[in-house]
């Protein structure tokens, strides 16, 4: 798994279920908190998708803390003012940059547990908009028909 896939899983995961995985890896072996989640402001970039530059969208609030797990120091982050989330993140991902957390492969169910839930969400918030979707004919579909209809 890639630090962008787990990056988007930490973010979308229901919060009780990460602060639940977070509490059972502090439970395991404690944590230090090196910097206490705190809110603040970043610079949202987003690739426009005609030239594919860059372009700043705004300021954007979010929560950052740090921790240490073992001999593991890991950042964690979230959008809005979210500290429970950006806390439980850390602590995740510190325990997956330790060596030998006797959690590792618990930790590495939850995120595919986690990937498989939010699939499984985007599949049926898709399946609901795609009900929605309006199919249009042009002017030019209609005369095509009406050609090779034509003796």
């Amino acid at each position: 798994m890639t630090e962008a896939q787990i990056s988007s899983i930490l973010a979308r995961s229901e919060i009780k279920t990460l602060s639940e995985m977070a509490e059972q890896v502090t439970r395991e072996g404690g944590y230090a908190v090196l910097q206490p989640p705190a809110s603040g402001m970043i610079m949202m970039q987003v690739t426009e998708t005609v030239q594919h530059q860059l372009f700043l969208v705004g300021e954007v609030l979010f929560t950052e803390c740090e921790v240490r797990v073992g001999d593991a120091v890991a950042r964690g982050y979230a959008l809005g003012e979210d500290p429970e989330r950006a806390l439980g993140s850390a602590i995740i991902r510190a325990a997956l940059a330790g060596a030998g957390h006797p959690l590792l492969p618990r930790i590495r169910q939850f995120l595919e547990e986690q990937a498989g839930a939010i699939a499984a969400e985007k599949r049926f918030v898709d399946a609901l908009v795609a009900r929605t979707k309006v199919q249009f004919e042009t002017l030019e579909d209609q005369d095509a028909e009406h050609k090779g209809s034509r003796l």
